[in-house]
């Protein structure tokens, strides 16, 4: 096994975890983050096909726009998310993802869900219930529940994403399904980015930046550099350190508190997806 991509895709994680603390310093719209986060990767990935001379309007390019605007929708729910409940939320919801891939993949495909894939999915919808089961609706943590919401909407979108990008992966090289996973969203915010361009600081244009460095482009880079060399289960087991990165981080950070039913309903969302995304054959990292 390739011991450089296993540190890649480490760093990789350990760079996801640190993005929610990037995102919760800046003061911008969620949209004017999403398109600093989107037209960094978009311009620097554009280019890099261009010089190689790659075709990637192709003949299903209408499926991978249609997956580029779901992308633009759950990024900005991701972004939202951190904006308006703790880090550790925002990490064990989005991280339910493999679940929807299960679920949807049931519907949309006919696949026959296992046994142990169906006690997993119960078990990561109770702890969804113990989660949530503390919070109580009013004026105080309205924020918390639209933050929460957001999360798991983010996660439903990227699980879409992932069974559209994985139908595509044979007909687009990685540099193009990059491309195409930023490229709506860079369209679509930035009108948000004008708006809100006359209030911004060079605090929030640095922080914006690196973010659209750092995780658009780096850690991206290096997922992929790892998926190359090690099989998409080993990659995608690996990237779970990135839950518990932003957990510590959001800690130490910004002092989020870690109560009984946030842990223990996290420990039963984070064991169910990982164990379903092991379980399935059919997963696949974008």
């Amino acid at each position: 096994m390739n011991r450089f991509a296993i540190y890649a895709v480490i760093i990789c994680a350990f760079i996801g975890g640190f993005s929610g603390i990037i995102i919760k310093y800046m003061s911008m719209t969620a949209g004017a983050i999403v398109w600093l986060r989107t037209v960094i990767p978009a311009f620097i990935f554009g280019v890099w096909i261009v010089r190689s001379r790659s075709l990637f309007i192709k003949c299903n390019s209408r499926k991978m726009i249609i997956a580029s605007f779901i992308n633009a929708c759950r990024m900005y729910l991701f972004i939202l998310a951190f904006q308006h409940t703790t880090i550790s939320n925002v990490m064990i919801l989005f991280y339910s993802w493999p679940i929807f891939v299960n679920i949807l993949s049931v519907f949309f495909f006919k696949e026959r869900m296992s046994k142990k894939q169906l006690l997993f999915l119960m078990m990561a919808f109770v702890g969804l219930i113990i989660l949530s089961s503390n919070r109580t609706i009013d004026h105080k943590n309205k924020g918390d529940y639209i933050g929460v919401l957001a999360a798991l909407c983010s996660a439903i979108g990227y699980a879409v994403n992932v069974m559209i990008f994985k139908s595509e992966m044979n007909n687009y090289t990685k540099h193009e399904i990059i491309f195409y996973q930023n490229i709506m969203s860079a369209l679509i915010f930035l009108p948000f980015f004008i708006i809100d361009f006359p209030n911004l600081t060079g605090y929030d244009m640095g922080w914006g930046t690196l973010l659209g460095i750092l995780v658009g482009t780096i850690a991206v880079s290096l997922f992929f550099y790892g998926l190359r060399y090690l099989k998409a289960s080993v990659t995608s087991s690996i990237m779970y350190i990135e839950v518990l990165s932003g957990t510590i981080l959001g800690y130490f950070f910004f002092k989020d508190t870690l109560n009984a039913n946030m842990v223990i309903g996290g420990i039963l969302i984070v064991l169910s997806s990982f164990y379903i995304m092991r379980e399935s054959k059919k997963n696949v990292d974008i």
